[in-house]
């Protein structure tokens, strides 16, 4: 594989200023400057135990153990360079940076980013690149977000432990005021003759608009620009709420009088973590991030070059594939349990927790699926994320196909599942025995998030839920939908009918009766040629449209004729009859399925009313 955007390596020995390869893959650079060494040295790599490898590695903020994210063979013609799957910008050398791109796109990837970082504050990685913001292909309107939620922790940890301040001594001459009296000064005072005698008051001003504290303001501003230049028109949720969030966190700095004024854009490097008191570490992080924001706004660094303050902003795929993954199946799994087409969902839960092997306390060798469906203290099935190149068949790799059966055998369940992003979906069923293995992956060619969660959901509704037995599914299977212009016999496809919309429902009341009448010919009673009394039926009829539709998205209205059992079974329910007097003397029903509909286009309420009585 050949590396892009100039091949890495010029006619002169110097390496291109960006090498661009695909996170865990291999590229091998033709020739290399002499004194490579010492460059990938200077940008921070470290000596690898074979021979003649150097590995850098991510400092991250939690102290959670580092990830190796680069590896450099350094051979007799060529760099080989091996990376891992983390995706971002990190320096090669300090001339050269190395873009590692994600195998599925940027946005999906902040998607991921969003839903997983609103969730759990804490996380195992620090984001995406901010200092190459100004790269091809990789544009800051691509990553602040990811940006302005690494900002927004940091300053968390500021409110939640105090602001630096200095403090400036003012005196004032007055007859009372605050402060300590000078009285040396205010016996001076008591001389001038014919004036009304007065202290001097020493005044201990406390000042926030400090250096430091101004950086993070003018960052924050920084981030608030780019939030009004580049989503605008957004309907993210996740993106609002953490603009509401960053806007909070620039008024308090604006409440305690941080205006940004006491530094300029040039004075900015002057100001490093050496200045910071070891009492107040925590003003590390955002001080950093903070910097990187207004290098990336002027173009260049502002960080005396020092290689501990570029910012390396990572994000370590697998594990952020993982923990997405377990936030759709619990997400996903909550919606369905809200369906009323869907049973056996109740009392299900999803965990990820070690499993002891072996019953001695003394060997404590364990097991940890990710995912584990429960039903009180049964797994009912185990998922395992995969994160694995394009059409690549995760069955196909020994250690974790077998790791996922031993996982089976421990837990003693046989529904298990791969959740693959880029894999061909397909299930597999065990030979000798019960159960399948699920390959769990978007239907389309091309990943997406929407893609994958509609993935997830079929499979928790198809093979660890049940289709509840509807109504209206019976109804779509015997009965013709009771409208002209819909022919449609799945019931999903109603979903986009305007005609069956509810607030557009009661519109459709003539439609819907000249349908049974004169369109369709439905009814066994009712004559064609009487028009007239068809419409004396509609005003009622438009009432009871507009009382039973109230509250919901969709209504689907299906005839029952004179000769239909369900008819017969109608006229002689002596129950129906008292609770609805005004059914009696009705031979023909029209009867309405009421469905309200999710963000998602699932059923999450559905009614079928008693119903129409139709005396022609």
């Amino acid at each position: 594989m050949s590396t892009r955007i100039g091949g890495g390596q010029n006619r002169e020995g110097t390496l291109e200023p960006r090498i661009q390869v695909e996170e865990k893959s291999r590229e091998t650079v033709d020739q290399y400057p002499p004194d490579i060494v010492d460059q990938l040295k200077r940008a921070a790599f470290i000596e690898g135990e074979a021979a003649n490898t150097y590995i850098k590695r991510i400092n991250t903020s939690n102290n959670t153990p580092e990830p190796k994210v680069v590896t450099v063979e350094v051979r007799d013609e060529s760099l080989v360079i091996d990376v891992e799957d983390i995706v971002g910008i990190v320096n090669l050398t300090p001339n050269a940076t190395l873009q590692i791109d994600p195998k599925i796109g940027w946005s999906d990837i902040l998607e991921m980013f969003l839903d997983v970082g609103e969730q759990r504050r804490t996380l195992k990685y620090q984001g995406i690149p901010i200092r190459e913001f100004l790269a091809d292909d990789i544009g800051i309107e691509d990553v602040f977000i990811v940006v302005a939620v690494n900002y927004l922790d940091s300053l968390d940890d500021i409110f939640n432990h105090g602001f630096i301040r200095s403090f400036e001594y003012r005196r004032v001459t007055a007859l009372d005021a605050r402060g300590r009296i000078d009285i040396m000064n205010s016996l001076k005072n008591l001389h001038f003759p014919n004036s009304v005698p007065k202290h001097e008051f020493v005044q201990k001003i406390v000042k926030y608009s400090i250096p430091i504290n101004d950086i993070i303001y003018k960052a924050g501003l920084e981030l608030q620009r780019l939030f009004y230049l580049y989503n605008g028109g957004s309907g993210n949720s996740n993106y609002t709420r953490i603009f509401s969030r960053l806007e909070r966190a620039i008024k308090r700095l604006e409440q305690r009088g941080i205006t940004g004024e006491s530094i300029r854009l040039t004075d900015v490097p002057d100001i490093t973590i050496a200045d910071i008191s070891r009492q107040r570490h925590y003003y590390a992080q955002a001080l950093e991030i903070s910097k990187s924001i207004l290098s990336s706004s002027i173009g260049q660094p502002l960080d005396q070059g020092r290689e501990e303050l570029l910012m390396e902003y990572i994000l370590g795929m697998e594990s952020l594939f993982e923990e997405y993954c377990a936030f759709i199946l619990k997400e996903e799994l909550n919606k369905l349990k809200q369906n009323p087409t869907i049973r056996g969902l109740n009392g299900l839960t999803i965990e990820k927790k070690s499993y002891q092997l072996f019953k001695d306390d003394d060997v404590t060798y364990s097991s940890q699926p990710d995912h584990v469906i429960k039903s009180g203290e049964r797994p009912v099935a185990i998922l395992d994320s995969k994160y694995y190149a394009k059409d690549t068949n995760p069955l196909k790799g020994s250690w974790s196909r077998s790791r996922l059966l031993s996982y089976g055998f421990h837990l003693e369940t046989d529904n298990l599942g791969m959740i693959a992003p880029l894999a061909e979906p397909d299930s597999y069923r065990f030979a000798g025995r019960s159960g399948e293995l699920a390959i769990i992956s978007p239907e389309e060619d091309d990943f997406s998030t929407d893609g994958l969660r509609q993935a997830v959901r079929n499979y928790l509704r198809d093979h660890v839920g049940e289709q509840e037995e509807m109504d209206v599914l019976r109804d779509l299977q015997n009965r013709p939908v009771c409208h002209p212009e819909v022919e449609a016999s799945v019931l999903k496809d109603m979903f986009d009918k305007p005609q069956l919309q509810a607030d557009h429902i009661v519109d459709e009341s003539r439609a819907i009766l000249k349908y049974i009448v004169k369109d369709a010919r439905l009814s066994d009673e009712m004559n064609p040629r009487h028009i007239k009394r068809m419409l004396g039926e509609n005003r009622s009829f438009q009432s009871y449209l507009r009382r039973k539709a109230k509250g919901h998205d969709i209504v689907i209205p299906f005839f029952i004729p004179a000769s239909d059992e369900e008819a017969q079974q109608l006229v002689n329910d002596d129950d129906l009859l008292n609770e609805r007097p005004e059914l009696e003397g009705a031979t023909e029903f029209i009867k309405l399925h009421c469905l309200t509909v999710d963000e998602d286009n699932c059923i999450s309420n559905y009614k079928s009313p008693s119903p129409f009585g139709l005396k022609w």
